[in-house]
This record gives structure tokens, C-alpha cells and sequence, in this order.
């Protein structure tokens, strides 16, 4: 389990992020330990291919959910892909933002909530990119889906872009 502290923009403490509320529609070999989804918000680039970032299962459609800290105003993400080479680079990546939850055992592509932006590929490992949403969404949940059947969904690092008092607003974590 990891723990980031999440800071308004005037550095006062808000929350604490707990990884536990990090779901995901599978985890390689089963191993959170190595593989699971609290590695998006650890804060750390992994090292190139070893271990210590999300990693799917092979599946239909694999998918990542945030149970945010605190209801924000989100105006899109930041995704930090794997530093791993393989031919299976993400085709297409969907974010959805909203205030309802998917159910653990959920298989298939992801309607709930609000679709915020997609990102479609390939796109190169260790890539940085931000995904917007056409206008802030108040959400309690943002999901990453991969929408490519028979695939495994990696990514390193998910920050929240969030609009704070009208301003645009970029911090550690809970951007």
C-alpha cells in the first residue's frame, strides 16, 4: 500500500492518498506486489522493464479505477506509460471521470460516468501525455480503460489535472 500526500496550491495538506483505493479489472500473475494498481499514484518512474508499475493481465478491454480522495473538478489527466518495449504498445486509451463506482468483476467496455478524452496510438514506451476534457467534470472516480481486446493495459503514473478556484492547477499527485 502506498501513501502520497495530496496539497492544495497553497501547500496546506488535504488528504492522504491511499493506493487501496486503486481497483483494476485484473493485475498481472495476481502479484500487487510487483505489478498492482497502486503503483499509478507511488510517485515514482519505474526502471525500464523490471517491475513497480501497473500491469494488467492479458484481457479484453483491461481497465484501471482512482477512487479519488476528495470530490475535485477534473479537467483532465496526465498518464506516464511503462518504459517497456513490446509490440502490444496501447492503441486506443479511454478516461472516463464521474461520480459513480464500476464493479470490481466488470468486464467489457467501460460506459459509466462522463468520457473525459482518449488517447489513441501506438504510442512510445516511457511516453508522457495529457488527456483533456472538454470542459472540468466534478468526479469522485476517474477510470483508464484500454480499448483493445486481448491486450494488457501498463502505466507507470496517473495524475489528476483539476481546476482549483478557476485556476489550473498542477501539483504532485492530485494534479
Amino acid at each position: 500500500m502506498y501513501y502520497n500526500i495530496l496539497m492544495d496550491y497553497r501547500n496546506i495538506c488535504l488528504a492522504i492518498v491511499d493506493s487501496s483505493n486503486i481497483t483494476s479489472s485484473s493485475v498481472q500473475n495476481n502479484d500487487e506486489q510487483n505489478w498492482g494498481p497502486g503503483f499509478i499514484i507511488d510517485g515514482k518512474i519505474s526502471d525500464y522493464y523490471r517491475n513497480g508499475f501497473f500491469q494488467s493481465q492479458k484481457e479484453d478491454f483491461p481497465w484501471i479505477q482512482w477512487k479519488l480522495p476528495m470530490q475535485v473538478s477534473v479537467t483532465g489527466v496526465y498518464l506516464i506509460l511503462t518504459n517497456v518495449y513490446n509490440t502490444e504498445q496501447p492503441k486506443r486509451i479511454e478516461v472516463r471521470v464521474g461520480m459513480d463506482t464500476i464493479d470490481v468483476d466488470f468486464s467489457g467496455k467501460i460506459k459509466v460516468n462522463t468520457k473525459c478524452g482518449e488517447l489513441k496510438g501506438p504510442r512510445e514506451a516511457g511516453g508522457e501525455y495529457r488527456i483533456m476534457c472538454k470542459e472540468a467534470i466534478r468526479a469522485n472516480f476517474v477510470t483508464i480503460q484500454l480499448l483493445n481486446d486481448n491486450s494488457v493495459l501498463r502505466l507507470d503514473e496517473l495524475r489528476i489535472l483539476k481546476d482549483v478556484s478557476g485556476k489550473f492547477r498542477v501539483s504532485s499527485t492530485l494534479l
